[in-house]
């Protein structure tokens, strides 16, 4: 870059540590999510393990049968019904 742009040396080392920095940035801020997800999924395990423990069960709900599925053969059958068209 020296030779060929004619840049200065202050430039140059200004270019470098402005992408180093920025690069680390990122990294710092990727690795820091990643450490703080972790951190709640552990309080979040804990807290489910604390509801695990009960030994009473709660009312149970009832449960209903499902309406019928309507038949196939109905619905192929009504396709094939003649329509009577009046001719002039």
């Amino acid at each position: 870059m020296k030779a060929e742009l004619h840049f200065e040396i202050g430039i140059i080392l200004f270019v470098f540590l402005l992408s180093f920095g920025l690069m680390t940035a990122i990294e710092g801020v990727l690795v820091w999510l990643l450490i703080s997800r972790s951190r709640v999924r552990k309080t979040a395990g804990e807290i489910d393990k604390k509801q695990k423990d009960t030994s009473e069960l709660g009312d149970t709900p009832l449960r209903q049968l499902a309406e019928p599925v309507p038949s196939v053969t109905e619905h192929t059958t009504r396709t094939f019904e003649p329509v009577y068209e009046k001719r002039k």
